[in-house]
C-alpha cells in the first residue's frame, strides 16, 4: 500500500503524453509501458496521507521496475506540464498585453506567475535528487522532495481554469477583430495543454469537446 500511494501521488502519466516527454530524460532507463496513473486519483491524498514514512522509497527504485518507472515518468510529465504552462503564461502576455479584452485574464495569471515559478523550482529539485538516486548516490530526503513536487504540481493544475479562460476570451475577440496568427497560436497552444490535461483526467468528454473546439476555432 505505501509503495501504491506514492505512485498515486505523483503518477500524472496518459499514454498521449509519453511520446512527447520519453526523449527528455534520454539517461533515465525506463520502460514506458509499464508505468500508467490516474491523476483523477492524486487530490483524494491528503498531506497527512503523503507525509507518511516513506525511507524505502529508495531501495524500490532499485528492486521494483514498475516502480522505478511510474516514478520518472510522473516526474517528467509533471515537470514538462508546468515548464509548458509557464511558457504559455509569458508568450500570453507577448501576444495580448496590449489588447484591452484581454487585461483581466492576463492580470490574473501573472498574479500566480510565482505559484509556477515555485512549482517548477520544486519539480526541479525533485528531479535532482532522483536523478542521484538512479545513479546510486543516497539521498534520504528523496521520498519527500518527491512528495512536495506532486503536491507542487497538484496546486499548479488547480490554476488550469486560466487556460479556459485565455481561449474563451480569444473566441470572443475574434467574432468581432482580426487576431493575428500568433495569437491564434497561443490560443491553440492552451488548448493542446488543456486536452493533455483532459487525457491525463480520463476525461474522454472534455477531450473530445477541446477537439471539436479546436477544429472550429475562429
Amino acid at each position: 500500500m505505501k509503495k501504491k500511494s506514492i505512485i498515486i501521488l505523483c503518477s500524472v502519466v496518459a499514454i498521449c503524453a509519453i511520446g512527447l516527454i520519453s526523449s527528455l530524460y534520454v539517461d533515465w532507463p525506463v520502460d514506458f509501458s509499464k508505468a500508467d496513473g490516474d491523476i483523477a486519483k492524486a487530490d483524494k491524498f491528503s498531506r497527512e496521507q503523503a507525509s507518511k514514512d516513506l525511507s524505502n522509497m529508495e531501495e524500490l527504485l532499485k528492486t521494483d521496475s514498475a516502480f522505478k518507472d511510474g516514478i520518472v515518468v510522473a516526474q517528467v510529465v509533471m515537470q514538462t506540464r508546468a515548464a509548458q504552462f509557464g511558457t504559455l503564461v509569458d508568450i500570453s502576455n507577448e501576444v495580448a498585453g496590449n489588447i484591452p479584452e484581454f487585461a483581466e485574464v492576463l492580470k490574473d495569471m501573472n498574479a500566480k506567475r510565482e505559484v509556477v515559478n515555485n512549482v517548477a523550482s520544486s519539480l526541479a529539485e525533485s528531479a535532482e535528487k532522483l536523478n542521484a538516486a538512479l545513479g546510486g548516490e543516497e539521498c534520504p530526503d528523496l521520498a519527500q522532495s518527491t512528495i512536495n513536487a506532486s503536491l507542487a504540481y497538484t496546486t499548479l493544475q488547480k490554476q488550469n481554469n486560466l487556460a479556459n479562460r485565455f481561449i474563451e476570451t480569444t473566441d470572443k475577440y475574434l467574432e468581432t477583430a482580426q487576431g493575428d496568427d500568433k495569437l491564434k497560436l497561443v490560443r491553440d497552444q492552451w488548448l493542446e495543454y488543456q486536452q493533455m490535461t483532459a487525457a491525463l483526467d480520463g476525461d474522454k468528454t472534455s477531450a473530445a469537446c477541446l477537439v471539436a473546439r479546436r477544429l472550429l476555432q475562429p
